[in-house]
């Protein structure tokens, strides 16, 4: 098999030509993340949304998209949908403070207060200032005045000997 030069020219040309095109049509990412920014900056949460959706479909773990994904859910004002980002993000970035809070009042809400307290950990160490501590000790006050509604066992069981096995 032989290969005549002008059918291979015309055949690689019209391939170069469709990867410039195909490459032409999409529209590169930091392009669609300033879009989205620009919209959420002029109150367009619904196509800042459609912006940053657009990348996470294609990369479901990209922080910028899912950033910005949060910032539109609090923009909203949509707490379930807001929370379920948080989580998304911290799958990816364990620290991030913010979405810890989040998540932490959320499960605070749910009575999952242990789980809680370790995202809330996680948040105070990440804190920087005083005032974003204050507010992450203030939901341990919380979870505290919680687990003291929580019934405890009467006082008589709790002052019952401890049976002890006999030893040969």
């Amino acid at each position: 098999m032989t290969l005549q030069t002008g059918r291979t020219s015309r055949f690689l040309f019209i391939i170069i030509a469709a990867f410039f095109a195909w490459a032409g049509c999409s529209t590169p990412k930091e392009d669609i993340l300033s879009n989205a920014a620009e919209y959420l900056k002029n109150g367009n949460i619904a196509a800042a949304r459609e912006a940053y959706q657009s990348i996470l479909k294609k990369n479901p773990y990209d922080s910028q998209s899912l950033q910005g994904m949060i910032n539109a859910t609090r923009l909203d004002e949509n707490t379930e949908e807001h929370a379920r980002w948080c989580e998304q993000l911290l799958k990816i970035h364990p620290w991030d403070r913010y979405a810890n809070v989040i998540v932490g009042k959320l499960l605070i809400e749910q009575g999952n207060l242990t789980d809680a307290v370790n995202r809330l950990l996680l948040a105070y160490l990440e804190s920087d200032f005083a005032q974003d501590k204050r507010e992450i000790l203030e939901l341990f006050e919380e979870i505290r005045a919680q687990e003291k509604l929580i019934e405890l066992p009467p006082k008589e069981k709790q002052d019952a000997p401890i049976p002890q096995t006999p030893q040969h």
